[in-house]
């Protein structure tokens, strides 16, 4: 999400660019897309003392001018990526902080302790941290037979460590499953949807 500090500086630079130092982001129409109910703005520990004082928060309209009147509001409420009811339910609830007893009770069924690997290869686990996911991605790979085959990243142009998709070093097995990073607006992978979070299974090459 865009912060307060970023938003600030592309609306003085829209004024001062168009001459029109009275008016929000310069005259210009603007349409903002996002959805405040997810993720917040990321501000690091060194950041937090910034906001607060030169802006009264993080989020975009915390610049203290947001020119809140000027914007119509158009919500979007029909979730197309789950097609349960129940499931979208209980995602609703989560997302407007109004999980029940009920809810909570579905999601639990839905528990599995079991850690073999063939329960763990057809399911994908969430975690809060990499270092988790990591974790788990070499016991995983180190159950399967075989030897394991290192494909090291191509990086061109001024492009920081920091803003890499995935590491720069990946080291994958025939069997082993990858999810897709990115859409594939290039149509490289054949067969399969071009879109990220796809999951397959890594083939040696014949």
């Amino acid at each position: 999400m865009v912060r307060s500090d970023v938003m600030a500086p592309v609306d003085r630079a829209l004024r001062n660019a168009r001459r029109e130092f009275g008016s929000p982001f310069g005259a210009l129409q603007v349409v903002l897309v996002g959805d405040l109910a997810q993720l917040p703005p990321v501000v690091g520990k060194e950041e937090a003392a910034f906001f607060g004082v030169e802006y009264p928060g993080p989020y975009f309209f915390q610049t203290g001018d947001f020119p809140r009147d000027h914007f119509s509001l158009v919500e979007l409420r029909e979730p197309f990526r789950h097609k349960d009811d129940q499931f979208r339910k209980i995602l609703a609830s989560i997302r407007s902080n109004s999980l029940t007893s009920e809810d909570l009770s579905a999601l639990n069924q839905r528990v599995d302790d079991r850690n073999d690997l063939p329960f763990r290869n057809s399911t994908v686990t969430l975690t809060g941290k990499n270092n988790a996911a990591n974790d788990i991605n070499a016991v995983m790979l180190g159950q399967l037979p075989g030897l394991s085959f290192k494909f090291e990243a191509v990086v061109r142009g001024d492009f920081p460590e920091s803003f890499y998709p995935v590491d720069d070093l990946l080291l994958l097995k025939p069997g082993a499953k990858i999810m897709m990073a990115r859409n594939d607006i290039g149509k490289l992978w054949v067969d399969l949807p071009p879109f990220n979070g796809t999951t397959l299974r890594e083939r040696a090459n014949r």
